[in-house]
């Protein structure tokens, strides 16, 4: 018990310092979607959904990337009556990038969340599965080089 109060310690000193410094990088550089997203991880770890939710918007607003809208779904989730936008957020992150299968698992999560189920297995589905290196036939590997 009190190796895990140490790492939970640790991990939470680390997240206050992510977000002071995201803050400053922020006076210096306030068009910083980085750092935008870093206060809406910060934010959704200290479970301040709103915070987060709003940092992330702004950083899918400065840049329209997989991380952004993945942040925005992942706040909005958990604000009462943001559904609709996390859904939207978590399908803008897969046509950006379908190969991250977190973004699948949090949006069956959120299907789940809001009541259908059979949604939130179709999604899994497509989730793209890790490739195994073991499996992969003589055309499609190869060696490397020997060093001696």
């Amino acid at each position: 018990p009190i190796g895990l109060l140490a790492i939970a310690w640790r991990d939470a000193a680390a997240w206050r310092s992510e977000e002071a410094y995201s803050r400053a990088t922020l006076r210096i550089f306030p068009d910083s979607w980085r750092a935008h997203v870093n206060l809406a991880t910060s934010a959704y770890l200290a479970k301040d959904f709103e915070t987060g939710y709003a940092e992330a918007k702004r950083a899918a607003q400065l840049q329209n990337n997989v991380y952004s809208w993945g942040w925005v779904g992942m706040n909005a989730m958990f604000l009462p009556g943001h559904l609709d936008e996390a859904e939207f957020a978590f399908k803008k992150a897969l046509a950006l990038d379908p190969t991250r299968p977190e973004t699948y698992k949090n949006m069956a999560n959120l299907l789940k969340m809001a009541g259908r189920p059979e949604e939130a297995a179709a999604i899994l589905e497509k989730m793209p599965q890790p490739i195994d290196a073991s499996a992969a036939d003589s055309k499609t590997s190869f060696a490397l080089p020997q060093m001696n």
